[in-house]
């Protein structure tokens, strides 16, 4: 749990109740919201061109990847240059055997969003993609912006984006709150300046885009995630520890607790609904930022 989502961390602790926290996992726990993500990023990019050489930041198991590939005929896509670059190993390898599996023109390359240099070559890309990326990344993601500026054509075009509202957020936030020690530190405490589109915007610029070729709007993005209980089980598992001190040796005690606090304010949340097959559906609201270089 503690090396995953941006953690920061040096407390190693796990509750035994934890699920590992595998990529695998981490797909069950946003269902389809992350390629939903990345195909309303995608979408905002307008007409992708044949021959079009394309570098998915941050691509993780592919969500990107596989956004682009569906925005695009058949005979565009045969012609296209994809390139995922991620920290994770583990992630990577998902990524390679979906590449092989669907007969994507795409590569993976293990390299830092913030560190490109040895890995990419300077105005090598038509387009950009970063999805669910700069939340994660020290410094408000700008080294990763600086270096999609450093990557793209003149003329190419970058697509970013971050959450305005997440709703699994507040649940699980309450279960640290009435579990935990007074002053613990909250989770995911740094996601709290990223609604404000016009932030997204001005980190934007920081990294030396202008502002006149900058273009930021909100859209909703629905996700089906897994059955309840496991959602809420592997929510809390992946997130509820990622706060400055990491988990807590209590938690253990407490995890059922926290548990079906997280379930019961999950109801609660505006965008939550139950489906019939017991799995979860949740209503998020995503800034979208697209840039011209």
């Amino acid at each position: 749990m503690v090396q995953i989502n941006g953690l920061k961390s040096d407390n190693t602790f796990v509750p035994k109740q934890a699920l590992a926290p595998t990529p695998q996992l981490y797909d069950e726990l946003v269902g389809d919201g992350m390629k939903e993500l990345a195909k309303a990023t995608v979408a905002e990019i307008g007409r992708i061109e044949k021959r079009s050489v394309i570098l998915d930041v941050g691509c993780g198991t592919g969500a990107g990847t596989a956004a682009v590939a569906e925005a695009v005929s058949t005979d565009v896509l045969l012609t296209l240059s994809i390139k995922g670059v991620d920290l994770s190993k583990a992630a990577l390898d998902i990524y390679r055997q979906k590449v092989l599996e669907q007969g994507l023109p795409a590569q993976a390359i293990l390299a830092d969003a913030g560190n490109l240099t040895a890995a990419l070559k300077e105005a090598s890309f038509s387009h950009v993609i970063g999805t669910a990326l700069l939340f994660f990344l020290p410094e408000d993601g700008i080294p990763a912006i600086e270096e999609m500026r450093r990557t793209l054509r003149p003329g190419g075009i970058a697509a970013l984006n971050t959450w305005a509202y997440v709703p699994n957020m507040g649940p699980i936030r309450i279960a640290s709150q009435e579990t935990r020690p007074s002053g613990t530190p909250e989770i995911r405490a740094g996601m709290n300046k990223w609604p404000d589109l016009e932030f997204l915007k001005s980190t934007i610029q920081k990294a030396g885009f202008p502002s006149n070729k900058i273009t930021v709007i909100q859209r909703n993005v629905y996700c089906c995630a897994a059955e309840f209980d496991h959602y809420a089980n592997t929510l809390w598992s992946f997130i509820g520890g990622t706060t400055s001190v990491g988990c807590l040796h209590p938690d253990e005690e407490h995890w059922e607790q926290a548990i079906k606090i997280v379930k019961h304010e999950l109801i609660k949340t505006d965008g939550f609904e139950l489906l019939e097959d017991e799995r979860v559906r949740l209503r998020f609201i995503a800034n979208i930022a697209v840039v011209t270089r």
